[in-house]
């Protein structure tokens, strides 16, 4: 390891301390301290570089931007930048100039499918692994997957994956990792507002516990209340339900087609 110290005349002494392994990955530490004018201990910057055995800088570190454009730089053994931090305090991973506090770049041909993968593993069984965004009240929405030993809470179950709104602990959308349907919740509900099968039925009202048996199954009367005109009976409208509101006689009708012509037919 090398450690060389500049005074502002810029006179160098050089102070080797051991020698080079063989067996190590990077081989030189070149610290450089260059001292402010009038000051013999004022430091002006501060300058790390590790070079591996092949003379290429593979990590720097400086306080004034010489050594890299950027505070700290890890290089690889072609010298292109893969983890970068600026001035400004903003990370980059694969790429050299970040547009944001943290940003991942890359291209890799051993990502499964050609995917962009970030992985957050928690070992703890009953615990959950939480992505959150948060505002300046506080307020946060949270991406979470839960562990395999979760005691069952609201419409949680083990292995679950889901979003929800942490200030209530509501949960807003789960999938169910054993059967793979999903689960919509309003509010503080402990059974599902909507329910969506693997088979594509939709159950309204449904919970989680009775999965829909139809295309569509409500649980509760049904309220057709429309504001627009009634529109064209044609192909694309066949078999619409329409309920017509009258001061004297309110009428229900559908889309049908009678006597090989599409017509609205009264059923009430």
């Amino acid at each position: 390891m090398r450690c060389s110290r500049r005074s502002s005349a810029r006179p160098e002494a050089k102070i080797l301390f051991g020698r080079p392994m063989a067996i190590m990955p990077f081989v030189i530490f070149l610290v450089s301290l260059v001292v402010g004018p009038g000051s013999a201990m004022g430091l002006e910057e501060v300058r790390i570089a590790v070079e591996n055995d092949l003379g290429a800088t593979t990590f720097a570190v400086t306080s004034g931007g010489n050594v890299t454009a950027n505070a700290f730089t890890v290089k690889d053994n072609a010298g292109d930048d893969k983890v970068v931090m600026t001035a400004e305090g903003e990370v980059g991973i694969g790429t050299a100039s970040p547009g944001y506090p943290v940003d991942i770049q890359f291209d890799l041909a051993n990502s499964p499918g050609g995917a962009g993968a970030m992985r957050v593993k928690n070992f703890r069984a009953n615990g959950y692994t939480e992505f959150r965004a948060e505002n300046s009240a506080g307020y946060s929405a949270r991406l979470f997957k839960a562990g395999p030993s979760i005691s069952p809470y609201k419409i949680l179950t083990p292995n679950c994956t889901g979003f929800y709104n942490a200030v209530k602990g509501d949960v807003s959308i789960l999938n169910d990792a054993a059967a793979g349907r999903m689960f919509l919740t309003a509010g503080a509900q402990t059974q599902a507002s909507l329910a969506i099968d693997t088979n594509g039925n939709v159950g309204i009202g449904t919970g989680n516990t009775t999965m829909p048996t139809q295309k569509l199954e409500v649980n509760g009367g049904i309220r057709m209340n429309p504001a627009a005109a009634r529109p064209a009976c044609t192909a694309s409208a066949r078999g619409t339900f329409w309920f017509t509101q009258d001061s004297s006689n309110d009428q229900v009708e559908v889309c049908a087609m009678v006597n090989d012509v599409l017509q609205w037919k009264a059923l009430w």
